[in-house]
């Protein structure tokens, strides 16, 4: 492919390394981008890149389908590990702790979908509050570990984790435009 690329004068980026799965994952994905010097672009100082992409080279893509694997970078990740203050949810009853649902909703998730939507601002704040527990509900259900166990939830337990997630998502809002206007 990059022979094709070269060949035709098609820009694209390169490979950042090539080796084992166990070399590849253990790649750190926390470091500026080589995009800029790679398209001889104007360097920005601190300029992260979002993460790294592991895609197998020996696999059988009929039998298996595109496989690749995306690791993001702490200041991209848009499900967080961390165990938020929370209250009484034990009329939550499963098998899998709230926390789980709750790291989905974080800055960082708010800033991709403002960048795919556009200004959040006071006028537009319920519209980006349903945006944003919309793409964390699709990446939950998505997510092999928790999604299956959120697709089997009784209709009344996703009410609650949908409860959960719409007012985690308002503190993350509100506090996304106070920390902008302050930021004036």
């Amino acid at each position: 492919m990059k022979t094709l690329f070269d060949n035709c004068n098609v820009p694209f980026v390169k490979e950042l390394s090539r080796g084992s799965f166990l070399s590849c994952i253990n790649y750190d994905p926390n470091f500026n981008t080589l995009i800029p010097q790679d398209f001889s672009l104007a360097l920005i100082q601190s300029n992260k890149a979002e993460g790294i992409v592991i895609r197998p080279l020996n696999l059988d893509s009929k039998k298996f389908g595109h496989v690749m694997l995306k690791i993001k970078s702490e200041d991209f990740e848009e499900r967080l590990r961390r165990k938020p203050k929370l209250g009484d949810f034990s009329s939550l009853s499963m098998s899998i702790q709230p926390d789980l649902f709750l790291n989905f909703i974080n800055k960082n998730r708010l800033e991709s979908v403002i960048s795919k939507e556009g200004s959040l601002g006071r006028e537009n704040e319920d519209r980006f509050l349903r945006l944003l527990v919309e793409d964390a509900l699709k990446d939950i259900k998505e997510c092999s570990d928790i999604g299956k166990k959120y697709l089997s939830m009784s209709k009344s337990n996703k009410e609650k984790v949908h409860h959960l997630l719409f007012a985690e998502g308002k503190k993350v809002i509100q506090k996304y435009i106070e920390d902008d206007l302050v930021n004036l």
